[in-house]
């Protein structure tokens, strides 16, 4: 088992007052997977009152702030001690081509997954046409998770690591031609062309452990999962490259980003001018 403390630092100011506050926020670790979570706690420079729910799924837990207090600033502090089990992804083993094939082409696969293989311009983030899926190529031959891996490989040396150049509402059509983004850029993009080959895949945020060279741990990371037959849903992050493991500490996973928001809700205000900050801290305990 790996043994972690997360840390989450939010701090939002607004032009004018608040005068009220009911917000959600998406930083709670989930909870699958052998994965167990130890003393959280949340706490604001506002009065008001906190709450962990778990209506939407029974693995993903949603944090509810409610104040009717006036402020023109919003600090929140959020930590949780959790243990991961250890994961090698490369222990998993793959069915037999011909017979992940009869799997993948199944009606019963294909309608219990259409929901993250459906591509739709309703979901403008992920939606990519036949000419851009056509810059990059899908192998033939060979089972799905060597496909995905190489169409990883490719995604990662066409997008270059920058930010400030995109936002949250960048899609993958203007990724593509940008080639520049951080790490929601890269899984938009990726996620585009994976359900253009017919792959079940979704949007993954969390926590990720700093490793040497890894991008993306400063702040709540963005990745993909695969639906493949015989392994389950299997972590994919094209902008570093790497098969998930027990660095990767999920909080919940969608469509695309617009599921996996870490801060929604109203605030009472006439400010039309809002500015956050965030900052992440992954520690690993011995």
């Amino acid at each position: 088992m790996q043994h972690y403390k997360l840390e989450y630092k939010a701090n939002n100011a607004y032009a004018s007052q608040v005068w009220g506050a009911y917000l959600k926020f998406l930083i709670h670790p989930y909870a699958a997977l052998g994965v167990q979570i130890n003393n959280p706690v949340f706490s604001t420079n506002v009065e008001g009152d906190w709450w962990i729910s778990n209506a939407r799924q029974k693995e993903v837990s949603e944090i509810y702030f409610k104040s009717t207090n006036k402020f023109t600033s919003l600090e929140v502090s959020y930590s949780v001690q959790i243990y991961v089990p250890d994961l090698n992804p490369f222990e998993r083993l793959s069915l037999p081509v011909d017979q992940e094939k009869n799997i993948l082409s199944s009606p019963d696969w294909i309608i219990d997954n259409y929901k993250f293989i459906h591509l739709t311009k309703l979901r403008p983030k992920t939606f990519l046409s036949p000419q851009e899926n056509a810059n990059f190529q899908w192998l033939n031959e060979g089972n799905l998770l060597d496909k995905i891996i190489a169409l990883r490989d490719q995604v990662h040396s066409t997008v270059e690591f920058i930010s400030g150049v995109t936002t949250t509402n960048t899609e993958a059509s203007e990724v593509l031609n940008l080639r520049k983004g951080v790490c929601q850029d890269f899984t938009h993009l990726f996620l585009g062309l994976l359900r253009s080959n017919g792959v079940a895949a979704r949007y993954a945020s969390g926590y990720l452990h700093e490793g040497e060279g890894t991008r993306g741990a400063s702040q709540l990371h963005a990745w993909v999962e695969c639906h493949i037959p015989e392994m389950g849903w299997v972590g994919i992050d094209p902008t570093n490259k790497l098969l998930c493991d027990h660095n990767y500490v999920k909080i919940c996973h969608g469509y695309d980003y617009d599921d996996c928001l870490p801060v929604s809700g109203v605030v009472n205000s006439s400010a039309n001018k809002q500015s956050s900050e965030h900052q992440v801290n992954v520690q690993q305990i011995q």
